[in-house]
């Protein structure tokens, strides 16, 4: 496997920062309307970012891992590019549930596809890899 780790590093790098960023917004309305910590409801607003911090911690613990395994026995440009894109995808989820949390946009299912697509490239290829 010829791998460049330049690409899905930038992506996870870019994506620990957008999560960051998810966390820092939490804090900042848990502060905003005062709720003590471990309270984990009180506003609706931070009630939203929690559950958006939620949603996208549970998505990370699948993605990261995707796509360095993708990376590896795939290709390390188009993880990278895949990447980027669960990274833009997720972006657009995060500003549309914070507007309307009930609302599930086509970003959404994107970034699903992009996890979807890492776990079943990753495991055709190691089969693939395995059985040669």
């Amino acid at each position: 496997m010829n791998m460049e780790p330049a690409f899905p590093a930038i992506v996870t790098c870019l994506s620990l920062v957008y999560f960051y960023i998810v966390i820092a917004h939490t804090g900042r309305l848990r502060v905003r309307h005062n709720i003590a910590e471990p309270a984990s409801s009180g506003h609706p607003a931070f009630e939203t970012a929690t559950r958006l911090q939620q949603k996208t911690a549970h998505q990370l613990i699948v993605f990261l891992p995707g796509l360095w395994l993708y990376a590896m026995y795939v290709s390390s440009l188009w993880a990278g590019i895949i990447g980027f894109l669960w990274i833009i995808t997720r972006m657009y989820f995060a500003c549309r549930y914070i507007d309307e949390p009930k609302s599930y946009p086509v970003s959404d299912w994107i970034s699903r596809a992009v996890l979807v697509w890492f776990l079943i490239g990753s495991l055709v290829s190691v089969t693939i890899t395995t059985l040669r």
